[in-house]
């Protein structure tokens, strides 16, 4: 019998690998975040992120668009997600299995943009509508993903962007019997257009609604659990209910004070007021009292629970008021709760009175992140929305936020001050402020630090001075305790786009859009050595911890090694098709100079060796140029920020 051979020496260690963590970011602005069950569905640029309403650590994610996700809808039995692409020439609406996490259709029929999706209650049916340059109404087969039937929508004078749509279920007879038609609405600006669909002939006929005089903005559209009725949401914050049965016009209430965003259907009965003694025909026939509750989401923040009692008498009987944090787009229900986005980027689950936030968001392109040096679990971001946000990894939720001053200006940088829980910030406005991680307060202000922009800002750890860039070309040391100028370094003629201080803190790297990187003397403010690439901007640096070699990327299409004595690179690696194939905007290293992370204009993020300057890995996640990435102290995460206004955290395993 052969003896089994045997191996001698430890084994090989795995190679390093890189894992998408979590995901910060949502689509505020369309309102793109649906409930089903434990979890919940929000749109992140052009993904979306499946979240746990019980474990916020627990995240799945979804990608199937190129571009951003405008409009978003799901089943009623939980099963499909169907998300439209917002806009671009060919704009996709993809249609997932959510129990295989799989793409189920492809539907390419729309051009520049989707306005509006809606799936009918027994989940056989999807409507889209194009945008207002496209105008096309399609209803699919959404088992099948073919057309059933389409139309275009009348053209208008003022091209009203379309807002919403809702298909309901087949239409009743007079004696609210169903036939084999369904219905459905669309809301453009002032207009209502209501259709009905009989499916065996794909022929879709308009129908007629009459309003009298009422004139609106309308924001949202719900129809009854029956059909019957069609309930409208506007600007100045009534219902106005329409019998779809005779299409006119049955009740204008005033609900809200700042505006309806949002109504959803709850709940609803056909035979309220029954005893258990056994079929009756005025309950349960032609005459049977039906009731709806409804759901609306307001300008102002509020949550307003409703019941329509008598869709023959109708009036409104608020149940119950909720607040969140700011103008709510989108509602659903989620198991006993109700899952509400708002415009300012924050995601609740509301359970009776009990309101609890469970996500918030930058609202614009977040452009830089800086981790706290002797705190792995936070960091601060820099959004152009206008704010400065803190956050905190165990939980990974916003703990403060600064900025959003009245003079529109945002946010370009940031820098911890040591162990302090203070950063300096630098602002479009070519201001310096200082402020309070914990509070958010602003401490103290150097106005007009700069002429145009500030693009960096670099702080040594015995915290005497600070340095500062700008796009200008300018770069500027400044006194930490007096806030007084105290030497300008000259020499850039374009933007200086990063600056790194060596850990002695008596020299400086500066990198420019001039092609130029220049090393400083701090003591004398004097020029040490310089660099120079041949072609393009250089957009990030990074100094190596033997304070002897330094890294640097840009629209080169490169990765160049530098030695601080000599002229020319010491290396300089082409990108390939295994890295970014477009220009890199980013770039940072571990601690210990065994791996560096880049990101790009291709939305992704690459993990490289460094002693061989070979990509090892490229971790997709972004939908939009990744503008910042950054390692924490203690090398085990990155945090990626990017164009599409969203912050990943990635594992990273040696």
């Amino acid at each position: 019998m052969a003896e089994t051979p045997t191996t001698n020496g430890p084994e090989p260690l795995p190679p390093p690998a890189l894992e998408l963590e979590h995901a910060i970011g949502y689509n505020a602005r369309y309102g793109n975040c649906v409930g089903a069950g434990e979890k919940y569905y929000s749109a992140m640029g052009g993904s979306v992120v499946v979240g746990d309403l019980k474990d916020v650590h627990c995240q799945e994610f979804l990608r199937g668009l190129e571009e951003e996700v405008g409009v978003f809808c799901a089943s009623k039995d939980g099963g499909r997600l169907v998300v439209g692409q917002l806009e671009g020439q060919k704009s996709d609406i993809v249609v997932w299995d959510l129990a295989t996490r799989s793409i189920l259709h492809r539907l390419t029929d729309h051009e520049n943009g989707v306005a509006a999706l809606s799936i009918s209650p027994d989940d056989k049916l999807l409507l889209s509508v194009g945008s207002c340059t496209d105008r096309r109404v399609i209803v699919w087969d959404l088992e099948l993903g073919q057309p059933v039937a389409m139309t275009t929508l009348p053209p208008t004078d003022d091209q009203a962007v379309v807002s919403c749509c809702a298909i309901g279920g087949l239409v009743e007879d007079i004696k609210r019997r169903k036939t084999q038609n369904y219905q459905f609405t669309i809301l453009s600006g002032s207009k209502i257009y209501r259709y009905t669909l009989d499916p065996q002939t794909s022929s879709v006929a308009p129908l007629r609604t009459t309003i009298g005089n009422i004139v609106r903005q309308w924001t949202s559209v719900a129809y009854s659990q029956q059909g019957d009725l069609l309930f409208l949401g506007s600007e100045t914050g009534d219902v106005t209910v329409i019998s779809t049965t005779e299409g006119a016009h049955v009740k204008n209430l005033r609900v809200l004070s700042s505006g309806i965003r949002y109504i959803i259907v709850t709940g609803g009965s056909g035979n309220e007021g029954d005893d258990g003694k056994g079929f009756q025909y005025a309950r349960y026939g032609q005459h049977a009292i039906r009731s709806t509750t409804l759901k609306m989401g307001g300008g102002n923040g509020e949550v307003v629970d409703c019941r329509v009692r008598d869709h023959a008498d109708v009036t409104f009987e608020v149940t119950s008021r909720a607040a969140v944090g700011g103008p709510v787009n989108s509602l659903s229900v989620a198991g006993d709760s109700v899952v509400a986005g708002t415009t300012n980027g924050e995601v609740y689950k509301i359970n009776g009175s009990e309101v609890v936030k469970i996500q918030t968001a930058p609202l614009g392109a977040v452009v830089h992140v800086a981790h706290c040096p002797h705190a792995n679990d936070k960091f601060v971001t820099c959004s152009e929305d206008g704010f400065v946000r803190f956050w905190e990894l165990n939980g990974y939720q916003q703990t403060a936020s600064g900025g959003n001053y009245k003079t529109r200006t945002t946010p370009s940088c940031a820098a911890y001050v040591g162990a302090t829980d203070t950063v300096v910030t630098g602002w479009s406005d070519g201001g310096v402020r200082c402020i309070d991680t914990l509070s958010g307060e602003t401490h103290w202000a150097v106005m007009n630090a700069h002429q145009e922009a500030v693009t960096d800002i670099a702080i040594p750890e015995t915290l005497q001075f600070f340095v500062t860039s700008s796009e200008t070309g300018d770069v500027k040391v400044w006194n930490t305790r007096t806030r007084v100028l105290s030497r300008e370094l000259k020499g850039h003629k374009s933007r200086v786009s990063q600056i790194q201080l060596f850990d002695n803190a008596t020299h400086l790297l500066s990198a420019s859009k001039d092609r130029s990187i220049i090393m400083w003397d701090m003591n004398t403010g004097q020029r040490v050595a310089s660099n120079l690439l041949q072609m393009g901007h250089v957009n990030s640096i990074y100094l190596l911890r033997n304070q002897n070699n330094f890294l640097s990327t840009g629209s080169d299409k490169k990765v160049s090694l530098w030695d601080v004595r000599q002229q020319e690179p010491v290396a300089q690696v082409p990108l390939t098709n295994a890295a970014h194939d477009t220009a890199m905007t980013t770039m940072h290293g571990t601690s210990d100079d065994r791996f560096f992370a880049t990101g790009g204009t291709d939305h992704c993020v690459t993990l490289w060796d460094f002693p061989s300057l070979r990509p090892i890995q490229t971790g997709i996640g972004h939908t939009n140029t990744v503008t910042h990435t950054r390692f924490s102290p203690d090398n085990r995460q990155i945090i990626s920020c990017g164009m599409d206004r969203s912050i990943l955290i990635w594992n990273f395993y040696t």
